[in-house]
């Protein structure tokens, strides 16, 4: 054992080959979503939260070889692979040096065990760093791609909300509260500035980019019904392959991957057309909020007996403007103005019929 640890062979796996990739998911997540979150990956952590069985491990291996894949392109090394560490403890990677195009994926750690200081350092991937372990401290690098998934969710906090794009943040932090039980809010600040957060409840999908403000915007997604199983279904074979030992690609997968480093070179120009972060993050916040705007399930109920001669109601023709789209005293807009001008007439062209 002693000599397994001193030739770098102990602690979690090395892993290479995954069977799905960015197609493998929803059209939601690889059209809309992650052409804009991709670069944000190089910068900070993600964290998912919430129900089992709806495809987070997946969903972060799918990221980690796409990430991997692109550092290795832009290496030009060859012989490197792309690849991917998962472990339940952080004392689990210590055992070799880190490499950029290999992920570090914390799957289900017991929350108690990983401290507040560790948690910011590990999600903090726009810069090298470290975290306690049991011998000698595990080593992070600069941009390599960082996830912590776990099941501690209050999901007797999930607000009943039918219909709208965003949630309060308020709300947000609720759900939160069982992954930050007994932190202080500063150190809660901290973790919430570093990482890009999912988090799958019984009725939808909650993401909130980094943002140093405690109201930054958090979107409701149902689009796809990701909330409940962010796979599609052409790729569920292999992967229910892949879990009982049998490596098997689909039809189009070389294919897939050339569109998918494609997808990565695309959105990693669009970042670097942004002189700051938060305007890219703030780009993307309204991107984001304008596909889920117009994705909106618009009925129309008919006119109930005692008013024949009104026009009908459209649900959800004119919703709440998402939090951050109005001005409030001094503090700025945090959405594009475009944005807020769709609601504002769809809401006038409602009010007029």
């Amino acid at each position: 054992m002693c000599q397994n640890k001193s030739r770098g062979l102990g602690g979690a796996m090395s892993m290479t080959e995954f069977p799905l990739n960015t197609y493998s998911l929803k059209p939601f997540l690889h059209k809309v979503l992650l052409p804009l979150v991709y670069p944000l990956l190089l910068h900070f952590g993600i964290l998912l939260l919430g129900c089992p069985g709806v495809g987070k491990t997946p969903f972060v291996i799918i990221l980690a070889m796409a990430l991997g894949r692109y550092h290795v392109r832009q290496s030009g090394d060859e012989g490197l692979k792309a690849g991917w560490r998962r472990a339940k403890s952080l004392d689990n990677f210590h055992h070799r040096a880190p490499h950029v195009q290999e992920a570090l994926f914390l799957d289900d750690p017991s929350r108690s065990k990983v401290s507040i200081a560790d948690l910011k350092s590990f999600l903090a991937a726009n810069e090298d760093g470290t975290v306690e372990s049991r011998y000698n401290d595990t080593r992070l690098i600069k941009n390599q791609l960082r996830a912590y998934a776990s099941n501690d969710l209050k999901e007797d906090l999930e607000p009943e909300q039918r219909a709208g794009t965003t949630l309060l943040a308020g709300r947000f932090l609720l759900l939160l509260d069982e992954l930050f039980a007994g932190e202080k809010e500063k150190d809660v600040c901290a973790v919430l500035k570093r990482s890009i957060i999912f988090v799958f409840t019984e009725h939808a999908l909650y993401l909130r980019l980094p943002s140093v403000d405690k109201e930054a915007i958090v979107h409701r997604i149902c689009v796809d019904d990701i909330h409940k199983d962010l796979l599609a279904e052409k790729d569920k074979p292999q992967n229910a392959k892949y879990k009982s030992g049998t490596l098997e690609t689909g039809l189009m997968f070389d294919t897939e991957l050339q569109q998918e480093q494609s997808l990565l070179d695309t959105a990693m120009n669009k970042m670097a057309e942004y002189e700051k972060m938060e305007e890219y993050v703030h780009f993307v916040n309204g991107k984001v909020q304008d596909h889920l705007f117009r994705s909106q399930d618009i009925r129309v109920l008919a006119s109930s007996q005692t008013s024949e001669d009104e026009a009908p109601v459209a649900l959800g023709a004119a919703p709440v403007p998402p939090i951050g789209t109005k001005c409030a005293g001094r503090r700025p807009c945090t959405q594009p103005v475009a944005f807020v001008s769709r609601h504002q007439s769809l809401a006038q062209k409602t009010s007029k019929s």
